[in-house]
């Protein structure tokens, strides 16, 4: 599972909305190589960018599509697979266990709807049914990782939820360094990102890192992470 120049008690997992196909598939497959991560979860996940993921992390379970909906959760060992459901688009599960993986964990992998969709009252509702969905599923503790594209910086009330639950992996590894988190979104794909809407949440792991990486073609950034387990 873990790679040769990592901590076999390491898990490493990048988050990214790819933008459906938008995405620019060689630099794609660069940027996995040059990762590494052990876990991908995916949002706006399309066929050809399936194909590259999956070549890279072959467990796991895709369900990409041709519009926005597409979701992954690519993992490079097999792990138990779940399906969280969710209005407007399903969460993933994955369920990691010893001795494949170097502790019992659960990956989520979500992506709220988003809140300008029109009429604002439906994506308000969507976004309401999905977060008591989420939060109903993690009331139970366990060793876990929530990740996705929230649709929601920390200002927004499902932000704050979550982040009163479990840990935001972004803000401990930079107050860490004295900085302040990186913004992974903006509204113009070759613009400045300005608004931090995609997180990795954590319950029972220890964050170790986690920083922001270019997603070629994506109007959003990245979210790459560290965690110890065990």
């Amino acid at each position: 599972m873990s790679k040769n120049h990592r901590s076999a008690r390491l898990v490493r997992i990048l988050t990214a909305n790819l933008y459906a196909d938008r995405l620019h598939l060689g630099a794609f497959r660069d940027l996995l190589e040059d990762l590494q991560p052990d876990v991908a979860a995916v949002q706006e996940l399309s066929y050809p960018a399936a194909e590259v993921l999956g070549g890279f992390l072959p467990h796991g379970v895709l369900a990409p599509e041709a519009g926005y909906s597409g979701r992954g959760l690519a993992l490079t060992a097999p792990a138990r697979t779940e399906t969280l459901p969710m209005a407007h688009r399903d969460g993933l599960i994955a369920l990691l266990d010893p001795p494949i993986w170097p502790a019992s964990l659960e990956i989520v992998n979500v992506h709220m709807a988003n809140p300008i969709m029109w009429p604002p009252w439906r994506s308000l509702r969507m976004r309401s049914r999905q977060l008591e969905a989420l939060k109903r599923h993690i009331s139970r503790p366990r060793t876990r990782i929530v990740a996705g594209d929230f649709n929601a910086s920390p200002v927004w009330p499902a932000y704050r939820h979550l982040a009163a639950r479990l840990d935001d992996v972004a803000v401990l590894a930079a107050r860490k360094r004295g900085e302040r988190p990186s913004p992974t979104w903006g509204p113009i794909q070759r613009g400045p990102r300005v608004l931090r809407i995609d997180h990795v949440f954590v319950e029972g792991l220890l964050p170790l890192d986690a920083r922001v990486v270019a997603i070629p073609g994506s109007d959003h950034r990245g979210l790459l992470v560290d965690v110890g387990v065990g």
